[in-house]
């Protein structure tokens, strides 16, 4: 099995209405366009692997041994593209900082990972094309640089948000208290301790002194 990473860019416009944080919409695939891989791929590639194959998995930069870094709710093999809708994981450090730069205008390039099964070649303009006309699609990936003008990036929910600050601090706030509470139990349970031996060696030394000593046979 020979897998092909392609790579896609499209400019992003963002839509920042807060209802879904760190849901994008992408283009994992623009049809009828050679990518800097040589690549050609037909509308309806797809259909058959989303039929029986499912979603794919939405990864960074075909780094796989990371895990998805959000899940894809949606696909569709469309007559233009292969549109896919996405929620990113936003409690991932990773999902997070790749979703603020999406939002920051710093990340607008797709790409995804396929099997060719109907691919010809052809020579167009004096360099050889292969026209896919049938693929399995293993996953669709954001990305830094891609190889296709034509796709990538199309919305975002932006992640900010205006309460992140005092939200932040409160709960920081909490711990702070949480903390204090427990180092104070803490505290007094040691104190409490000593006190409680304390008195036990007190005790102890009163029963010594008030009791008599008597002598055995050896001690006369």
């Amino acid at each position: 099995m020979s897998i092909t990473l392609e790579r896609l860019r499209v400019p992003v416009t963002l839509q920042a209405d807060g209802t879904a944080k760190g849901r994008i919409v992408a283009d994992a695939s623009v049809y009828n366009v050679v990518s800097a891989t040589g690549h050609r791929i037909h509308a309806g590639a797809f259909q058959a692997s989303l039929d029986t194959r499912g979603l794919p998995m939405l990864s960074w930069e075909h780094a796989w041994e990371l895990g998805p870094i959000g899940t894809i709710l949606d696909m569709q093999d469309g007559p233009n593209s292969l549109r896919y809708t996405a929620q990113l994981y936003l409690e991932s450090d990773l999902s997070n900082r790749i979703h603020q730069a999406i939002v920051g205008n710093n990340i607008r390039d797709n790409s995804f990972a396929f099997e060719g099964l109907d691919v010809a070649e052809v020579t167009v303009d004096g360099e050889t094309v292969y026209e896919v006309t049938k693929a399995n699609l293993f996953e669709a990936c954001l990305c830094v640089v891609g190889a296709n003008e034509m796709a990538g990036v199309i919305s975002a929910q932006s992640l900010l948000d205006p309460d992140a600050d005092a939200k932040l601090e409160a709960a920081l706030d909490r711990i702070v208290v949480r903390q204090r509470e427990e180092l104070a139990a803490i505290s007094a349970s040691e104190q409490a301790e000593r006190e409680a031996a304390a008195l036990l060696r007190q005790v102890d030394m009163d029963l010594l002194a008030a009791e008599p000593w008597e002598q055995t046979e050896e001690m006369k």
